[in-house]
Formats: C-alpha cells, sequence, structure tokens
C-alpha cells in the first residue's frame, strides 16, 4: 500500500487526492498539542471512507503532564478502532498497556517509528562499524524489535505493524517480524533522525511550548557548518566546519522530531516489500522552502512550506 503523511492538515485538499495513494496519514509523533481534534479527524476520516482510503493517525511520546489528555483522547475516537478504513500509530508503551486493560483493539494498530530503531540511522554509522566483522555488521543493522521475545512482547499488546527504517540492510532482515504475523511500513524517502522534549520551534520563535498554536505546523530544514570545541577557549566555543555536512545530512525538524533525506547508497529498495500487506509514506511538504530565519545569531535555515 502507498500513503502520504501531511504534516500541515490544512494541505489536506479532498479535491487533489492522489488516486494511487492507499492512506492518508495525519497527527505528530512527538507532541500532543500538534494532534488534530476530534472533529478534523472525523472530517478526514469520512473523506477517506468516501474515496475508499484508509485514514492513519499517527500519536506522540506521551509526557505525564498529558497523559490524561492522550487516554481522553484516544477514548473520544475510539469508536473508529474496529473500521477497515482506520489505522492508529502509537509511539508509547504506556498507552499501549492502558488500552489493553480498557480492551481497546483497533484492527490496525501499527507500532512508530519512534520504539523501531536500526544503527544504520546514525550518520556516523559506517564510521562506527567499518573495521567490524560483516556478521557484526548485520546484527547492528537490524532493527531493534526484530527478535522473538519482543515480537510475542508486541503482539500481546494488539499490535499488527511496525513501522521501521526504509533501508536496505534492514529491509534484509526483516523475515522474523514477517513470520511472526506482522506488516512492514517505512518512509520512502526519509528517515526518523531523533526527537526530544523540548520542541526546536518554540526555541525558535521564543515561545512557552505552553503557548503554543501549533507552531511546527511549518517544518524547517537546519544545516550543520557549526562544531562545538571548546578549545578554542571562547565561550561558546562553535568553530566553523562545512565539512561535517560530508557526514550529517540535512535535518527536517516537526517540533520535537527531526527527520533525515535517505541516501540512495543505503536506501530500501520496493523489492523488499510486499505492497500487498507492507506500506510506503511519503512525506508531504519537505522540499518547498518558504523564508529564512535565525535563533540568536548562531542557527539559521529555511522554513519549509508544506504543499
Amino acid at each position: 500500500m502507498l500513503g502520504e503523511y501531511y504534516f500541515r492538515l490544512s494541505d489536506f485538499d479532498e479535491e487533489k487526492l492522489d488516486n494511487e495513494i492507499d492512506i492518508i496519514a495525519i497527527g505528530h509523533m512527538g507532541c500532543c498539542r500538534a494532534l488534530p481534534n476530534h472533529n478534523e479527524i472525523l472530517e478526514v476520516y469520512n473523506t477517506c471512507k468516501k474515496h475508499n482510503k484508509k485514514l492513519r493517525l499517527y500519536t506522540p511520546r506521551v509526557p505525564q503532564e498529558h497523559l490524561q489528555f492522550m487516554m481522553e483522547y484516544l477514548q473520544a475516537i475510539s469508536r473508529l478502532f474496529e473500521s477497515d478504513f482506520f489505522q492508529l500509530v502509537i509511539n508509547d508503551i504506556g498507552l499501549l498497556f492502558w488500552m489493553k486493560e480498557k480492551n481497546y483493539k483497533p484492527k490496525q494498530l501499527i507500532l512508530g517509528a519512534t520504539y523501531s530503531w536500526s544503527a544504520m540511522q546514525n550518520s556516523l554509522y559506517d564510521n562506527i562499524i567499518r573495521d567490524e566483522k560483516e556478521d557484526i555488521k548485520r546484527m547492528y543493522a537490524q532493527v531493534n524489535n526484530n527478535n522473538d521475545i519482543r515480537l510475542s512482547f508486541l503482539k500481546e499488546l494488539n499490535i499488527t505493524e511496525i513501522e521501521v527504517p526504509n533501508i536496505k540492510g534492514v529491509l534484509e532482515q526483516v523475515d522474523r517480524i514477517r513470520d511472526n504475523g506482522f506488516a512492514i511500513s517505512v518512509f520512502k524517502t526519509f528517515i526518523l533522525a531523533g526527537f526530544s522534549r523540548s520542541c526546536v520551534h518554540c526555541k525558535i520563535k521564543k515561545i512557552k511550548a505552553s503557548d503554543c498554536n501549533k507552531e511546527c505546523e511549518e517544518v524547517f530544514k537546519l544545516d550543520m557548518n557549526q562544531m562545538w570545541d571548546y578549545l578554542t577557549g571562547s565561550f561558546p566555543y562553535f568553530v566553523d566546519k562545512p565539512e561535517i555536512n560530508t557526514y550529517y545530512s540535512s535535518l527536517f525538524v516537526h517540533g520535537n522530531m527531526q527527520y533525515r533525506e535517505l541516501k540512495n547508497s543505503i536506501k530500501g529498495d520496493e523489492d523488499q516489500l510486499n505492497l500487498m500487506k507492507d506500506t510506503i509514506i511519503k512525506c508531504s511538504g519537505l522540499d518547498k522552502l518558504e523564508r529564512d530565519y535565525e535563533y540568536e545569531n548562531k542557527m539559521s535555515g529555511q522554513f519549509i512550506k508544506s504543499s
């Protein structure tokens, strides 16, 4: 199946739906404040159902202060869980336990990318692993959920599908996941690079997270050209190092989530997936630069307007 993830919900347009797309993805992997509200979810869901497409809702990791909100949020949309046109992505193990206790069993429950990692997502992987034996390289390349004990645990939590990095070395080693009955899901051209508790957008715009009005609807691109070096003896110890772009590709920042564009040399091949069961998600709007920004005269880049 093919899907499209709309980082900005306002970009979703029923009149421009791609007939080749099977899944419309919305939501946020890292922040409760950026989630669509109940009415917005129902509106997109009804549109998807009308056009015989599935709605995939991404939900975030949840700090303790937002746990009650997220439980009420999921309760409010629980009637969609049994629908063939709805998919729920969970990035919080605590929520999975809570859903099991409540006997919520979505037909399509997906373990999100924040809980499914490979060492190959590290930009310095080649340098770290280059002198290791081939069997060690293969061990580190596989995704962290690729073992029977963890897969059994996820099955008990009603997971039906697992997001993994779209990397050749990872996809070469997902047979165990498939043999345990799980489908595979990947992002087409991006991988998750990292995530944090604090929101980069709020830092750049100098606002409190509690005052956020979905600031991260503007994705921004961050290029690295400096390194921290205390030997310079001058605070804040940053020195120009444009050559580090050789190792670190551009970051695309969506609130407290960071993505990297996949290098063609490691990108997975479509023939490694079973598109009757597995899913490829493309990220909408990470290529349209809108305006420059600067943060405390040190970090600069470009905001990106979602398509």
